[in-house]
């Protein structure tokens, strides 16, 4: 019976683990299969190249010339899904003109994916000398373009490397190439690029490098772009028509990208009329014209991370419609305007570190939006500028210090025109040059918790909080000013400065004074300043002298 018993047991485990090691072969063998049918097969090409098309399954060593395609014939049919086509840089470079491949025939899936590539470790150069493009994308899907370099050398001749041509394309991938378009000055003179209305979906640019291009690096602007990723590229503007550009896309990232220029160019790279989520950091601005984003409506989360040196006019600069972005964790060196917002809402700037910009941030028609979190410093003209109808803004929580030079009146914040109901609250304004937060023509607002030391500090400059002017301009704006709770520590000349219109209006109380003048701390209804004693019966709860020197001790 035990006997009975073991051999049942034997048989029945036995015939379980016959069947288990069955079962996991046939999963082998079914994995297998459809992978090796998507595999492909690589050929060669060279520009030198012997073999034609049609006797392609010879093209298999790109060492020699006979047992590689040419390089004007190679595209004259179509692919089968997961082939592999490898350019030579051994016969020398491809000179052809238009090359045409790929207009059908892969198999649209990522398993199916065909390559266009460099054979490894060598730099075929594509150096066309007609006036037209090297690839046509003609509606197809899972491509990839390796380690090809671009460099046409024919002045006065349009030239396009690669567009997307015939009808629309995804699942696009350019990676490691290299556009340098040598002596081409003809029109259209353009790096990647999408024909009129032809949209590109899923697209990945990485490890790219753009130099020289007349037109456009990158611009692909019709109806329908979704997915677009540009990774780890450099872009080098170098003339006054030179911009990229990314229209009606839904979805963008952008990552490690740089753009360097002379500085000519009217915009380096614009974002124009994008949707859904915005993702860019690691970007990289020097000597250049603005990065602009426009027209856009943005799901929430969106953000622009960025580095920028010397960037004339402005480093980065949001206009139009644009909606839901966060300017953050961004470093802006030297340049002008380094943040410029003009006609958007719902903008958040915050954690940047500003420096030696002509003004650090400029608002302008803008609403609803935040300037929080930054520092700052020592630029030659404002730490801020706030313009036109700026409504409904909140400026809070920055450090603004040692802005503005002896020439310019306005070293802080200077806030100007129609704009009504901005918030500046908790910031520290201190070594600020000429005035450091100043308000003209303004309607409404609250200046409140704010920390002034030190302000206009030089012989020669002005006071540490002006209004002038601050009449109820626009009929919605509301009536009144509220200045309390501040403290201001040894401005000179004065600390606060009213004007004729401002004193009627202006709700100043619970403020805090550490005088470096007593005699000459404030100025109300006109130029002449005025002393504490005077000042006082404005503000009967605000406190002079006294503790608090510290540079918070709210």
């Amino acid at each position: 019976m035990v006997n009975g018993y073991r051999a049942w047991r034997m048989d029945r485990h036995g015939g379980k683990r016959l069947m288990i090691r069955r079962f996991f072969y046939i999963l082998l063998l079914l994995f297998l299969l459809p992978a090796a049918s998507a595999w492909g097969t690589t050929y060669y090409v060279r520009a030198d190249g012997t073999v034609t098309y049609a006797n392609r399954a010879g093209a298999t060593n790109p060492a020699s010339a006979d047992s590689s395609m040419n390089g004007t014939t190679w595209d004259d049919g179509v692919y089968s899904p997961g082939d592999r086509i490898q350019f030579s840089d051994q016969g020398g470079s491809y000179t052809s003109g238009s090359m045409t491949p790929l207009s059908s025939g892969n198999a649209n899936t990522e398993a199916g994916r065909i390559h266009l590539e460099a054979v490894p470790g060598e730099t075929p150069v594509f150096a066309d000398e007609g006036t037209s493009r090297t690839f046509n994308i003609n509606g197809l899907s899972y491509v990839t373009i390796k380690g090809l370099s671009f460099a046409p050398n024919n002045a006065g001749a349009g030239y396009e490397a690669i567009q997307f041509r015939t009808s629309n394309s995804s699942y696009i991938t350019i990676q490691d190439c290299s556009f340098n378009f040598l002596n081409q000055s003809g029109t259209p003179n353009q790096g990647i690029n999408a024909n009129t209305d032809i949209a590109v979906t899923n697209l990945i640019i990485d490890g790219c490098t753009f130099a020289g291009i007349k037109n456009n690096s990158i611009y692909l602007v019709y109806a329908g772009n979704e997915n677009i990723t540009i990774s780890d590229t450099t872009i080098a503007a170098g003339s006054t028509s030179e911009y990229s550009a990314l229209k009606n896309v839904a979805g963008v990232t952008l990552e490690n990208v740089t753009f360097s220029g002379d500085g000519a160019e009217a915009y380096c790279f614009t974002l124009e009329t994008i949707s859904g989520l915005l993702e860019i950091s690691g970007l990289t601005l020097s000597e250049t014209n603005p990065f602009q984003v426009t027209d856009s409506t943005l799901d929430a989360g969106s953000y622009l991370e960025a580095t920028a040196t010397n960037a004339l006019n402005s480093s980065v600069q949001v206009t139009g419609t644009t909606s839901n972005l966060a300017i953050r964790n961004g470093t802006y060196t030297g340049g002008g305007i380094a943040v410029n917002l003009n006609g958007c809402s719902a903008i958040t700037v915050t954690s940047n570190v500003i420096s030696g910009a002509v003004a650090g941030f400029r608002l302008k028609d803008v609403t609803d939006s935040t300037v929080s979190a930054n520092e700052i410093k020592n630029c030659t003209g404002n730490a801020g500028l706030i313009y036109g109808d700026t409504i409904g803004c909140t400026i809070t929580r920055n450090y603004i210090h040692d802005n503005g030079t002896d020439s310019v009146q306005e070293g802080g914040i200077a806030q100007h025109e129609t704009g009504y109901n901005n918030t500046i609250s908790y910031n520290t304004f201190a070594n600020n040059i000429g005035y450091a937060l100043s308000n003209h023509d303004t309607s409404a607002g609250t200046v409140s918790n704010n920390y002034f030391y030190r302000n206009a500090w030089l012989p020669g400059a002005l006071q540490a909080c002006y209004f002038s002017d601050v009449t109820a301009v626009n009929g919605t704006s509301g009536t009144s000013w509220v200045l309390r709770e501040n403290r201001f520590i040894q401005g000179k000349l004065v600390d606060v400065h009213l004007s004729a219109a401002a004193a009627a209006i202006i709700d100043s109380d619970y403020n805090h004074f550490l005088a470096f003048d007593p005699a000459t701390m404030a100025i109300v209804d006109g130029s002449t300043p005025i002393s504490w004693a005077t000042y006082s019966a404005r503000e009967p709860h605000s406190i002079y002298g006294g503790g608090g020197v510290g540079m918070m001790g709210f």
